[in-house]
């Protein structure tokens, strides 16, 4: 794994753990899925990922998307950007996605690498937007997350 950010999981069976390439902008894997077993094997959460995101310190900017989950698969609701900090938990997450007041079945999360200033974070946001009403399979470059804060794998993303 030399040249790579990583977290491991204690308690999984197997060397299971979830990584980023180091400088790679695209979504982590979970590698040894098969070894997210056991009886106290926690599965990759948001703050998990979180903290493997800003493993250098900082913030960094991320673009959010909310998602339905229908016959076609996963597909964009609306999103919006914030600042994520080693401070952002799941439970802030929710309540900032219950202000769209629109159902949601997962997240995608696209981080910037960087902290943008507002201007530059809604031309991003724009961009991203139609970008994924044009090819939602752009959401398998994401980090996406179930409403209880767990990883969703990427075989799901299509």
């Amino acid at each position: 794994m030399a040249g790579q950010k990583g977290l491991v999981f204690p308690g999984c069976a197997g060397d299971s753990h979830l990584h980023r390439e180091a400088g790679d902008a695209g979504r982590f894997e979970m590698t040894e899925v098969a070894g997210f077993e056991g009886p106290d094997c926690k599965i990759p959460d948001f703050e998990t990922w979180v903290a493997l995101l800003l493993a250098g310190g900082g913030a960094v900017t991320a673009h959010a998307v909310l998602l339905a989950d229908g016959d076609a698969g996963f597909q964009p609701v609306c999103g919006t950007w914030m600042d994520l900090s080693g401070a952002t938990e799941w439970g802030e997450m929710v309540i900032l996605f219950a202000g769209a007041g629109l159902p949601w079945d997962a997240v995608a999360f696209f981080p910037a690498g960087s902290v943008l200033d507002n201007p530059t974070a809604l031309r991003r946001m724009q961009a991203l937007e139609a970008d994924l009403d044009a090819e939602p399979r752009l959401l398998g470059s994401a980090d996406v997350f179930w409403p209880d804060g767990r990883l969703v794998p990427a075989d799901r993303l299509g």
